[in-house]
């Protein structure tokens, strides 16, 4: 089994693939009208970045990622179910393979960013960002920042 970790290019093809993988991840097996085309233009125009984590050439987690001000913000992650619980630690991996290589994104935004900040949409998964070293913003409970 071969792990990487890649940078996909700002295409439609691109934004499709990754749409059907977050609808996989959430257990809903999508036809092209169902994608969301919010998230396929914000792609296919370069202002969402795709991060994938794949196995054997085959992406099972992807990552959203643009820039806030001086962050580069995590707007979505996932895994898909197969794939999640394994030991194998895919989510966490892409994200720190993100933090751990942010020069790809400061390099494509054309800025420099002191953070990284994203949004703990479960209890889950706020423990694990803090595990890697996210912290709570005062006065907001789902919002957390790491220096980067």
């Amino acid at each position: 089994m071969e792990i990487t970790y890649h940078l996909q290019p700002s295409t439609e093809n691109t934004a499709i693939m990754a749409e059907f993988l977050r609808f996989k991840a959430y257990g809903i097996n999508a036809s092209r009208n169902d994608l969301d085309d919010y998230f396929i233009d914000e792609i296919n125009s370069g202002r969402l970045l795709v991060f994938t984590c794949n196995i054997d050439n085959e992406p099972v987690a992807v990552a959203y990622i643009s820039n806030f001000s001086d962050s580069l913000f995590v707007d979505y992650l996932f895994v898909i179910p197969e794939y999640r619980n394994t030991g194998l630690q895919l989510g966490r991996n892409l994200l720190l393979y993100i933090i751990n290589n942010k020069q790809i994104v400061e390099e494509y935004f054309n800025r420099k960013f002191k953070y990284s900040k994203l949004s703990a949409t479960s209890e889950k998964n706020k423990s694990l960002y803090l595990k890697i070293g996210y912290k709570e913003i005062p006065g907001n409970t789902d919002l957390l920042i790491k220096n980067i």
